[in-house]
């Protein structure tokens, strides 16, 4: 299992107590961590009529749908507040994508996925970053969790999946967040995979 963390700076971090978040890696295979259920992948569905979805938030909606999820889209706030994209399974997702790599100055930085990430976290607790053909590589996401890690204001985001060219990566805040998102009580039904945490 690997954590993305970093020193607290001076004064301690956003975990308080000078102690910052820890941002766990889920296990392989498990990649979507807000739903409670165990799916069978025939048994997912999309359902973009609330709103047309742009091609990356299209592109994560329809993976999620592979993976057997039940997807829909969310129509914009009519007050021009911020909501989410998608709702997974019942579960709020927000999706920031980046620019293809002929579309911009260069790859994206560390920095540029901390900002994604603290503006997601203003719209739901579980964020997809999408970056399929922008550069966004494994090591880049590590370090903009590190960095949230320390610096995150926003207590509000659990859940992180990451997903560009040869990777697919997801995750989660603290070992004890996944017991409260799976729910307290176990309702009786398939057997859920094991977390390895």
């Amino acid at each position: 299992m690997t954590t993305a963390t970093a020193a607290p700076p001076p004064g301690g971090g956003a975990g308080g107590a000078g102690r910052p978040d820890r941002w766990l890696a889920a296990g392989p295979g498990l990649q979507w961590l807000g739903c409670r259920g165990f799916h069978l992948r025939a048994s997912g569905a999309l359902d973009e009529r609330a709103r047309r979805l742009s091609h990356e938030e299209l592109a994560v909606a329809e993976m999620f749908a592979a993976e057997g999820h039940l997807v829909r889209s969310l129509p914009e706030s009519r007050r021009g507040g911020r909501r989410p994209d998608l709702e997974v399974c019942g579960s709020p997702v927000e999706v920031k994508s980046y620019l293809r790599l002929g579309e911009r100055a260069g790859p994206p930085t560390a920095e540029s996925v901390f900002n994604k990430l603290m503006d997601a976290a203003g719209q739901a607790d579980a964020a997809v970053l999408y970056g399929r053909g922008s550069g966004l590589s494994p090591a880049t996401v590590r370090g903009g969790l590190a960095r949230l890690a320390v610096e995150g204001r926003d207590r509000r985001l659990r859940v992180v999946r990451a997903v560009g060219d040869g990777f697919d990566l997801a995750w989660i805040r603290r070992p004890g967040l996944v017991r409260a998102m799976e729910g307290g009580a176990r309702r009786p039904g398939p057997r859920r995979p094991d977390l390895g945490l």
